[in-house]
């Protein structure tokens, strides 16, 4: 089993990470880094040691990972012991309001993400956190990225083939909607919304 862990530093040992966070928080609190104060917990004294998911990534784990559960309520497969510690250490430094697994909705596709849920600039706002991810065969992001892409266009292809197939009968039919509505008969709506996507 492979397992990646997404630590934006590497520091060794709890009294070091505690060390190194006490005095980035000082140096943050010094500055008035505004921003780096948002990725601390005050009342820890913890920094924000993952980075936050960026737009393609999300678009990719959308497509790949579209299950999310609760960490709590997550049974597919054994969770390793070093995610399992991450997610403790996450869990203790109180760093998000949730953890949660993302993962394939079919058992036999693998390779789940651990992922941090916090506050985002609103309160009715998350932001995603990428803490770690296991499997047999870790793909690469970009393999991932292109896997992600042709199932994409295999369930997006079929959809927009229906609409346009949708509009083309409409257009063809335009002529006598036109003349059944506007001769005293009920005028046929035409919707198309992104909905149907």
């Amino acid at each position: 089993m492979k397992v990646e862990t997404y630590e934006v530093e590497e520091i060794k040992g709890e009294f070091g990470v505690m060390a190194a966070d006490s005095e980035s928080l000082d140096i943050i609190e010094k500055l008035g880094l505004e921003g780096q104060k948002r990725l601390s917990n005050p009342d820890t004294a913890t920094r924000q040691p993952y980075r936050t998911i960026t737009q393609l990534e999300s678009n990719v784990f959308a497509v790949l990972f579209p299950a999310r559960t609760e960490i709590s309520k997550y049974d597919m497969e054994p969770i390793p012991l070093r995610v399992l510690q991450v997610a403790a250490y996450a869990k203790d430094a109180n760093l998000f309001k949730r953890l949660e697994i993302w993962h394939p909705e079919s058992p036999r596709d693998k390779d789940p993400l651990l992922i941090g849920v916090g506050r985002g600039e609103y309160d009715w706002q998350d932001r995603f956190f990428l803490l770690a991810r296991w499997g047999d065969a870790l793909l690469t992001f970009d393999e991932m990225a292109e896997k992600a892409r042709q199932i994409w266009l295999k369930r997006t292809r079929p959809k927009l083939e229906a609409i346009k197939a949708r509009v083309d009968m409409d257009l063809a039919r335009l002529e006598s909607i036109a003349a059944i509505g506007f001769s005293g008969g009920e005028l046929e709506q035409l919707n198309y919304t992104p909905a149907q996507f």
